[in-house]
C-alpha cells in the first residue's frame, strides 16, 4: 500500500462527503490542492465528474479539462463548454500525442484558473510526472488567478513523481 503521507506530502484522505464540506468552507487567498488518486481506468474520470457536480451544486465555478477515453482514443474536454478534441490515441503499444490539442488544453487551463472557482485536470500522468502535458498550465504563475482549489486525477503510478512538481497536496479522494 501506498504511504501518501510519505512519500507525497498529502495531508488527509476525504471521503466525497468530507471533500465537499472541505470545499464549502474553502476562502479566497491561499489555494488547496486535492487529488483524485487511482489506477489506471479506475474511475478516476467518472470520479472526477461526478465531485465537479456537487462542486458546482455549491455555487462555484468549475473550469479545466478532463480526458475520457472512447476505443485507445483519449479527448480533451473543455469542462466548461464540452468542446472536445483528440489528445492522444493508443494503437498497438504506442501512444500518439496531439501536440495541437496540448496547447488548446493549455489555455482552457489558464482560462480557468483566471475565471473560476475550481480548476480541475484530468489527467496528471506519466508526461506530468516527467514535467510535461497539463503541468505547466496548472502551475506555472498566473496573473489575476482566481481559483481557490485545484482538483487532479492522477495516476497512482507516477504520485510521487508528480508531487515532486506540485505545492503540498492537501487532500486526496482515493476511487
Amino acid at each position: 500500500m501506498l504511504d501518501l503521507n510519505a512519500s507525497s506530502r498529502i495531508v488527509r484522505e476525504f471521503s466525497e462527503e468530507s471533500l465537499m464540506e472541505y470545499v464549502r468552507c474553502l476562502t479566497a487567498g491561499e489555494i488547496k490542492t486535492v487529488i483524485i488518486l487511482g489506477r489506471v481506468r479506475s474511475g478516476k474520470t467518472t470520479k472526477l465528474l461526478r465531485l465537479i457536480d456537487c462542486i458546482s451544486d455549491l455555487g462555484l465555478r468549475v473550469g479545466g479539462v478532463c480526458q475520457p477515453e472512447n476505443d485507445g482514443v483519449y479527448f480533451a474536454r473543455d469542462l466548461e463548454t464540452a468542446e472536445c478534441r483528440w489528445i492522444a490515441r493508443r494503437e498497438n503499444d504506442s501512444v500518439f500525442f496531439n501536440p495541437d490539442t496540448f496547447d488548446w488544453a493549455a489555455q482552457k487551463i489558464i482560462h480557468a484558473r483566471k475565471s473560476g472557482d475550481v480548476l480541475a485536470v484530468d489527467e496528471i500522468g506519466r508526461l506530468e510526472s516527467l514535467g510535461k502535458g497539463h503541468l505547466s498550465a496548472v502551475m506555472r504563475p498566473v496573473k489575476d488567478e482566481k481559483i481557490r482549489l485545484r482538483l487532479l486525477a492522477v495516476r497512482d503510478d507516477v504520485l510521487g513523481d508528480v508531487c515532486r512538481f506540485l505545492p503540498p497536496v492537501d487532500g486526496v479522494v482515493r476511487v
